[in-house]
């Protein structure tokens, strides 16, 4: 199917399910969850597993809603550079290039990449005029991701 990947930092309280629940909607086909240096959420080794349940429950009630064929995958969580280290990524950053995203974007943590994720990182390409929260940033890449094919 027709789909892009969302890496993304895992942001506070409820706003991870929805950022989930929003992305399976739209059809992204995969969610990865990264642990980014600045990164306020760090989930421990013991809950991720009933953590990553916990969220696949959330993205099959929202395929189901959506009428969606295609579940998304769900993995994670997974270091920055792992993720940067995939030469199709690209990287929503605030004052990288306008234009097009591809089919792979990480979002960062709300407190930014440092400088040493920024070095590994690939293609830079912002998402506008203002800084987005991590969740509404997801979204807005995997809209204009999957807009673009």
């Amino acid at each position: 199917p027709r789909g892009c990947t969302i890496a993304t930092a895992i942001p506070k309280g409820d706003r991870l399910e929805w950022m989930v629940q929003k992305l399976t909607e739209v059809g992204v086909t995969e969610i990865r969850l990264v642990h980014f240096e600045r990164s306020v959420v760090r989930w421990k080794n013991d809950r991720v597993v009933a953590q990553l349940e916990r969220l696949r429950r959330v993205a099959r009630e929202a395929a189901m809603q959506s009428r969606r064929v295609w579940m998304p995958a769900i993995v994670g969580p997974v270091a920055a550079a792992d993720v940067f280290a995939d030469a199709e990524v690209c990287v929503a950053d605030p004052d990288g290039s306008p234009g097009p995203v591809g089919s792979f974007v990480v979002v960062g943590p709300e407190g930014g990449f440092t400088e040493a994720e920024l070095a590994l990182a690939g293609r830079r390409v912002s998402l506008g005029d203002t800084v987005l929260r991590v969740e509404t940033a997801a979204l807005v890449a995997a809209v204009r991701s999957l807009s673009a094919r």
